[in-house]
């Protein structure tokens, strides 16, 4: 069964090493998220000590401590820490799905090259078909000596100049097909020869709702934005690594190396600790800090400006290249019958030969043109739905089965 455009995308993001590796890291990034948030419970800690030298007989050889410590108040680090996790998932979350788009794109890409190829080789087909009956045509006139040897020469010419644009719309054909079986991982892949578009209304007029869109999608604006975040993150840590941590500890100790005849005891701890670095270097790490969040900010504000140029660039390009496979369509309903009119006219004495074979190769030319203008048309359309929407628009296409 010949497999459509979505169903392609679908199967190379399925069996993408490069998408497997991101979701693998997505999950990586979760479970980091996950030991953040558990910073805020207990921690339980075992220390075991058993001397073997230098001790009494009546004093415990081995010492046990049972602990529990908790977190009172950290400044706001055990908080930063988890936004900070949070955000690297955004990130991670973000690289994947451009990931996955950018395989798409190149999905999109092969399946236009084909597209192009496989129909410029139907053209160039039906050219060759065309010079072969004139060359046959030609070659009989020359035998009843109504045609010159000049003719049938040039006729054969144009035969090998036909013959060769077919045999390289051939090799273009296949080398797209095989790049759309090793993106798809479809080894007996059937493409559908019919040009599949997506379903959108766009032209110059719809640039603003088009941008709105872009705007509030476009991944590469999130992944900047996320960035941006976490510098603000890191900066919320370097102020919090400025204030004393508070805690409380509960402890069991068991066995005493320096008092006979030890008992059990409890305790109950309430203490403070700093991280305070060595010299100005916590000035140094907010210079830092404050730098790297403007540098993302700036990177946001260059992403955006990027993709109105970009969307504004694609849209234009749209729309010329619809008005000029427009044009080149009617181009080629004249070719065709200006190549029957030719013929005809031939047959009446009133066209040389050349001037049959101008209009036959015209015809073959100007379908071939027609191909690559709708072709360009195409991946446009398909281009421009995966700026403003990602993957959005194909169900179950975000799946990471």
């Amino acid at each position: 069964m010949a497999q459509g455009l979505e169903r392609m995308i679908h199967s190379a993001l399925l069996h993408d090493s490069g998408v497997q590796s991101q979701v693998f890291l997505e999950r990586s990034s979760a479970a980091k998220l996950q030991s953040a948030k558990w910073q805020f419970y207990p921690t339980p800690s075992i220390d075991m000590q058993s001397a073997i030298s230098g001790f009494e007989s009546s004093v415990s050889e081995r010492v046990i401590t049972l602990s529990v410590k908790q977190p009172l108040w950290s400044g706001g680090r055990l908080q930063a820490n988890v936004d900070a996790a949070n955000i690297d998932l955004s990130i991670q979350y973000y690289t994947t799905q451009m990931h996955r788009v950018e395989l798409a794109q190149q999905v999109v890409s092969a399946y236009g090259q084909w597209w192009v190829a496989h129909h410029k080789r139907l053209s160039w087909g039906k050219g060759l078909e065309i010079h072969q009956s004139l060359a046959h045509q030609v070659s009989r006139r020359v035998n009843v000596g109504v045609s010159a040897k000049s003719d049938l020469n040039l006729a054969q010419g144009r035969l090998s100049a036909t013959l060769a644009e077919y045999d390289l719309a051939f090799a273009q054909e296949q080398a797209a097909l095989d790049n759309l079986k090793l993106l798809t991982n479809i080894e007996s892949l059937d493409v559908m020869s019919e040009a599949q578009f997506p379903s959108m209304n766009v032209s110059l007029s719809s640039y603003t709702v088009l941008l709105e869109a872009a705007l509030v999608n476009n991944l590469s604006i999130k992944l900047a934005q996320a960035k941006a975040e976490k510098a603000l993150a890191n900066q919320a840590f370097q102020k919090a690594s400025l204030w004393p941590q508070f805690f409380i500890q509960v402890e069991r100790q068991i066995g005493d190396f320096n008092q006979n005849n030890f008992t059990s005891s409890n305790k109950v701890f309430f203490g403070a600790s700093s991280d305070l670095k060595a010299g100005l270097s916590f000035e140094a790490d907010r210079v830092s800090s404050a730098a790297a969040r403007s540098a993302a900010l700036a990177q946001v504000d260059n992403e955006k400006k990027g993709m109105t140029r970009g969307l504004r660039s694609s849209l234009t390009l749209l729309i010329a290249s619809n008005d000029r496979q427009l044009s080149l369509d009617t181009a080629r309903i004249n070719a065709q019958s200006g190549y029957q009119s030719s013929s005809r006219q031939f047959v009446a004495g009133r066209k040389d030969w050349q001037e049959l074979l101008n209009s036959a190769r015209e015809l073959a030319q100007a379908d071939a043109q027609w191909v690559e203008a709708y072709g360009t048309y195409l991946v446009a359309r398909w281009q421009i739905l995966l700026d403003t929407q990602g993957l959005e628009f194909m169900s179950g296409i975000n799946s990471d089965e």
